[in-house]
């Protein structure tokens, strides 16, 4: 018995559908992943910035120590501080055992203390350069 051709069309169109339709949807939910990680990301920079602000230059030991921490300035996250830090921290790693002074050296294409965690959209470092300069108010020879 012969195949008829328009079976195999029928199957290998069918197959092409799924493919597309199944690319699509990850394309968005990778979308919207990297969009909740970019909210976090920027909304825990303000945070990190304004602690080290309030504790003359200190890097936070942990999470446990942010939460009482309230960026002075809005951030224009999706995220509320500190009702989401649950979310934050699944989108965020923050290397809690860094030196503030040499932090205070990077730039913001070196800045590694906060990270994204999973796919984040590049601008998630744009505000690095306030926690930068916050950081080298309390560590000035970091500049020399």
């Amino acid at each position: 018995m012969r195949i008829k051709p328009i079976y195999v069309l029928s199957i290998v169109a069918t197959g092409v559908v799924a493919w597309i339709g199944w690319s699509v949807v990850s394309g968005a939910r990778t979308s919207v992943q990297a969009e909740y990680c970019l909210h976090s990301c920027i909304l825990a920079t303000a945070v990190l910035e304004e602690h080290v602000k309030r504790t003359e230059g200190r890097w936070p030991a942990s999470w446990d120590e942010l939460p009482t921490t309230v960026p002075s300035v809005e951030s224009g996250s999706m995220y509320d501080w500190p009702e989401d830090i649950d979310t934050i921290k699944k989108y965020v790693a923050i290397d809690f055992g860094a030196d503030p002074a040499e932090l205070a050296q990077s730039s913001t294409e070196s800045f590694s203390a906060l990270q994204p965690i999973g796919p984040c959209y590049l601008s998630y470092d744009r505000h690095f350069e306030f926690l930068i300069a916050s950081l080298r108010e309390f560590h000035p020879t970091a500049l020399e």
